[in-house]
Parts: C-alpha cells; structure tokens; sequence
C-alpha cells in the first residue's frame, strides 16, 4: 500500500524511527541494522515499507533498499514467524 516514504529523519529511537513528509510524522519500525545505516537527525532519507494490518494494530516496516524489503516479506510466509 505505501511503497516508500522519502522525508526528514525526525528522531530515532530504540526500534523506531519517525520520518517527517509534508507535515506528517510516520512511526516506521526499523530492524537494528537500519538504525546502524541511518543518517543524523535533520537529513533526508528513503524507507521502502511494509504495512502490517492485524485487527487491534497497524503498523509500518521500513528498510533502506527494496532487497532488504523483500526477504522481510519472504520471512513473513514462513510459518511461525511475525514481523518483530
């Protein structure tokens, strides 16, 4: 559904990181090797996403290249794993 999300890297956390677009701030939950890639604070950046929809959350996967993005989608269909 969302596809990428190119924007100002507004603040990192421990998993999470929040990327400013026209005004909005999307919480985009990051893998530890992103965190390690990322640029500071106040520098653009690109996130190809994964938007995970389950009946009481909705929440945004992010990774720097498409690559990484679809061997988290892969990951998904194996039985047993979730995207945490």
């Amino acid at each position: 559904m969302i596809s990428f999300i190119r924007g100002e890297l507004a603040e990192v956390l421990e998993d999470t990181v929040v990327v400013e677009n026209n005004g909005i701030g999307y919480n985009i939950k990051v893998p530890t090797s992103v965190l390690a890639e990322l640029p500071e604070c106040g520098s653009k950046v690109k996130l190809f996403t994964y938007l995970h929809v389950k009946e009481d959350a909705m929440n945004l996967f992010g990774f720097l290249s498409r690559d990484e993005l679809e061997i988290f989608k892969m990951m998904l269909c194996v039985s047993g794993i979730g995207p945490k």
